[in-house]
């Protein structure tokens, strides 16, 4: 019987240590491109209160030396943006990425900052990368008039804490009654 046991206790610390193994993501990535603010007849405005959504031009950024953490090593490369509804707002699935990283942008606030020549927005989200744990993060984004309606444009991600999956919930919960019940029976 307690062969049996040891072997129950070391499965559950095998699948504890697999749930728990990946690295939360840490750091800034800071971007800058140009951007078209919008309206609703998707026509460009040159006042930013106007602005319902952006066509981010090239659908790309590029990666700024203030980037830190894990983002520190991507400075000047591009990544890949989606083109952003904010008035009305809905989740945006990769909303950017870069190299092993992505941005799920869940939730848009209209700053109010925002004036004829300024576009201030932040937002939450995910950051998500292979091998690391989905963590959540913070965006904002700050677009100046140009000239003639196109803008340019500064933003920053930055990573906060790291989502614990329901498995991962789970598994703890199930290592906690297990030994509960192991610690009884050898008692």
């Amino acid at each position: 019987m307690k062969k049996y046991n040891n072997t129950i206790i070391g499965g559950v610390l095998a699948l504890c240590s697999t749930v728990a193994s990946a690295l939360p993501i840490v750091g800034n990535l800071e971007m800058t491109g140009a951007f078209w603010a919008l309206n609703d007849a998707g026509a460009p405005v040159a006042d930013a209160t106007q602005a319902t959504n952006i066509d981010f031009i090239g659908d790309q950024f590029t990666v700024t030396s203030g980037s830190s953490g894990m983002f520190a090593g991507y400075a000047s490369q591009k990544g890949d943006i989606k083109d952003l509804y904010f008035d009305p707002f809905s989740p945006v699935s990769d909303f950017w990425v870069l190299d092993i990283f992505s941005f799920d942008l869940m939730t848009i606030n209209i700053d109010a900052e925002t004036d004829a020549d300024n576009l201030h927005l932040s937002g939450t989200g995910i950051i998500q990368g292979a091998g690391y744990s989905d963590t959540n993060g913070t965006w904002t984004f700050s677009g100046d008039s140009v000239t003639g309606g196109i803008f340019s444009w500064s933003s920053t991600t930055t990573a906060g804490d790291a989502v614990v999956p329901e498995p991962g919930i789970l598994a703890l919960l199930s290592v906690g009654l297990i030994a509960f019940g192991v610690h009884k029976k050898l008692s």
